[in-house]
């Protein structure tokens, strides 16, 4: 937590704090059953429309493989060097590349944490290029007696993302959960922002009937939470007022449920402050305009490295 906030964040904070809300997951909010969840099944679904990146593979990729090789091989570098110049191939997409320097450097790894940095970055390789089957089995080894929430959460997001893939991804969240659980939910990035990224993964996924779920739980928090400026929600770990609103009408509208979304505002507006009162008004006036929600339909995941 900050040590230098502002009195009225600190006090704010403090409140909740005494109330538990920082260190108890609301168990109980995944099973509610609303109006929201219950038009699920109703809607129609519309299709990811993310693009496939290519993987640059070139000439000067191939050199940096060779060159990465023979400096880990001339202890000019080390285990954990050569997994860095892997991860920077991935993220200039360069994803064949990345995943050479892994296999060349596995027989070098000396502990089980370098073995598992090197699966987790050939999952990502697959994962960017959206290629969630292959990148599924390299996710897995990476959390098999894993401790790190970013490879349960990795496992999560993919696993949301492809079909007949439910039940691991429940899974793989449920176990994320307990890892904060046991971190007394003081990990970053916070619980509240990986249930939000996974909703979006679900949404990917067009698991709607489980991202509601979920959703659910993020809506609970919000009104226990009450206060809506930008830095008291950093504090607690909540996803800024506007993007929660904002994923939650773009998943009424993938449904074709739009008019339950303004029902959705209003049950909202009853539960904040006057900063999130503006920001569901704005809403409904835009709703109102032109029957819809201002913003794109494609909407990105994240995973760690």
């Amino acid at each position: 937590m900050s040590t230098n906030m502002n009195p009225t964040t600190q006090r704010r904070l403090n409140v909740l704090m005494r109330q538990h809300l920082l260190s108890k997951p609301l168990l109980l909010a995944n099973k509610a059953t609303t109006s929201l969840e219950q038009s699920i099944n109703q809607g129609s679904k519309t299709s990811n429309k993310e693009g496939i990146i290519t993987d640059s593979n070139n000439n000067k990729d191939e050199l940096g493989v060779q060159q990465a090789i023979s400096e880990l091989e001339s202890g000019k570098i080390n285990v954990d060097q050569a997994l860095d110049r892997a991860m920077d191939f991935v993220e200039g997409g360069s994803y064949n590349t990345a995943r050479k320097v892994v296999f060349s450097t596995t027989p070098y790894c000396e502990n089980d944490l370098q073995t598992t940095r090197g699966y987790r970055i050939i999952g990502l390789s697959y994962y960017k290029h959206q290629d969630f089957k292959n990148a599924l089995p390299w996710f897995k080894k990476a959390s098999q007696a894993s401790t790190s929430i970013q490879d349960w959460f990795n496992l999560a997001s993919a696993a949301a993302q492809m079909e007949g893939q439910e039940y691991l991804a429940a899974q793989a969240f449920e176990q994320l959960e307990k890892l904060h659980t046991n971190a007394s939910f003081q990990s970053k990035p916070s619980f509240w922002n990986h249930l939000y990224w996974y909703v979006i993964s679900l949404m990917n996924g067009e698991k709607y009937a489980m991202a509601f779920t979920q959703l659910n739980r993020l809506k609970l928090a919000y009104k226990r939470a009450r206060f809506t400026d930008a830095e008291y929600l950093a504090e607690i770990g909540l996803p800024s007022f506007e993007d929660f609103l904002t994923t939650s009408l773009l998943l009424f509208k993938r449904i074709n449920k739009m008019h339950q979304a303004e029902e959705f505002l209003r049950v909202m507006i009853e539960h904040v402050d006057d900063t999130g009162k503006k920001v569901i008004h704005k809403l409904i006036e835009s709703m109102k305009s032109d029957n819809n929600v201002n913003t794109d339909d494609v909407i990105s995941s994240f995973v760690s490295s």
